[in-house]
């Protein structure tokens, strides 16, 4: 009884031409977006939380309790 075994080794076959350039130039473009993504979701995260606090601020003299809680889940939000 015998066996037999083929073994597929592929050969290096290098990148097309201007494929590194390429991905050079699509990743900055995508690391710009990425920031500018991050830039508006830091606006909008301190907005959220200052309305938040507005709330508390409002809310203190009938329930300061409540208002702290408000006040630290703002802070809070900020931190994400």
């Amino acid at each position: 009884m015998s066996t037999s075994a083929t073994v597929f080794v592929p050969r290096h076959q290098p990148a097309p031409r201007g494929a590194k350039l390429v991905a050079l130039i699509f990743n900055t473009f995508a690391n710009i977006a990425a920031r500018r993504r991050a830039a508006k979701q830091a606006e909008v995260l301190a907005v959220e939380a200052e309305e938040v606090r507005r709330y508390a601020r409002g809310v203190a003299r009938q329930d300061p309790g409540f208002a702290a809680d408000l006040f630290a889940a703002a802070d809070r939000h900020i931190e994400r």
